[in-house]
């Protein structure tokens, strides 16, 4: 189990657990994606926001291991 830590440019902080963290970056790779910007994306989160997931576009993202180490970090201002 993974935790995401989120901090968005006006303070609101939020943590929740995840069981597995994406990143696609906006110019990926794949053909058909349209992505405008970043994105961070939890998924197996207890009350995800959209589809299923949540997705970080903007702010601070950390991602921590069971043991609090933190395993990734996402800058998306």
């Amino acid at each position: 189990m993974l935790t995401v830590k989120h901090i968005e440019k006006n303070g609101y902080e939020s943590l929740t657990p995840a069981k597995v963290v994406t990143f696609t970056p906006a110019k990926s790779a794949h053909p058909d994606a349209n992505n405008p910007h970043d994105e961070v994306i939890a998924f197996g989160v207890p009350m995800p926001v959209s589809d299923g997931c949540n997705r970080y576009g903007n702010g601070m993202i950390y991602v921590m291991n069971e043991a609090g180490s933190t395993v990734a970090r996402y800058n998306l201002d």
